[in-house]
């Protein structure tokens, strides 16, 4: 059993619009629908990766438990926390500029 507690932690941190950005820019397809957006890499072996994301925030619960597991995929897949990769894509992020 899965422990989610980390992830969901990790995933507090991270917004949905800038963990799909990161997704892009780190060579994940992404195959966009009207309610969903579906990120798909292929792994070692030929095995394709699926991150399916809300297209847009949905609840704030359902979004945060997608994010949370987005973030234990790809910590698996790079042999690292879910912090570590939390905290990359929060420094990848767009700052807000300051008046």
């Amino acid at each position: 059993m899965i422990d989610a507690g980390p992830s969901l932690r990790a995933a507090a941190r991270v917004k949905l619009d800038d963990l799909q950005s990161f997704l892009r820019v780190t060579g994940w397809q992404v195959l966009e629908s009207r309610d969903l957006s579906l990120f798909v890499k292929s792994a070692v072996g030929g095995d394709d990766i699926e991150i399916v994301l809300p297209a847009t925030p949905a609840t704030a619960d359902d979004t945060t438990r997608r994010v949370a597991d987005a973030l234990r995929t790809i910590g698996s897949l790079e042999g690292r926390s879910v912090f570590e990769v939390a905290e990359e894509i929060a420094a990848r992020a767009p700052k807000a500029a300051v008046p």
